[in-house]
């Protein structure tokens, strides 16, 4: 029973209650990854950044085997571009 309504990536979706916490942690971890990400083009020779990216890359990845082992999904909404018609 999807039956919580979250954002991800700024598109809403609809999710059990108890797998919420697990795709948001993901979506702020991604959101820390790009952030990391731009940094270090900005300045490729910091390896603090590049340190930090690879633990946080580290993170989405057990996370995604987690959510998939526990067979955890979400159900993208559609927005009607229109309503009035």
């Amino acid at each position: 029973m999807r039956d919580t309504k979250i954002m991800i990536a700024g598109m809403p979706a609809m999710v059990e209650a108890a797998h919420a916490p697990y795709f948001l942690k993901k979506q702020s971890l991604v959101a820390q990854a790009r952030e990391l990400q731009k940094a270090l083009n900005t300045n490729p020779k910091a390896t603090v950044l590049a340190h930090e990216l690879g633990r946080v890359m580290g993170k989405i990845i057990r996370l995604n085997r987690t959510i998939k082992s526990k067979g955890m999904h979400c159900h993208f909404i559609q927005q009607n571009a229109s309503k009035a018609a």
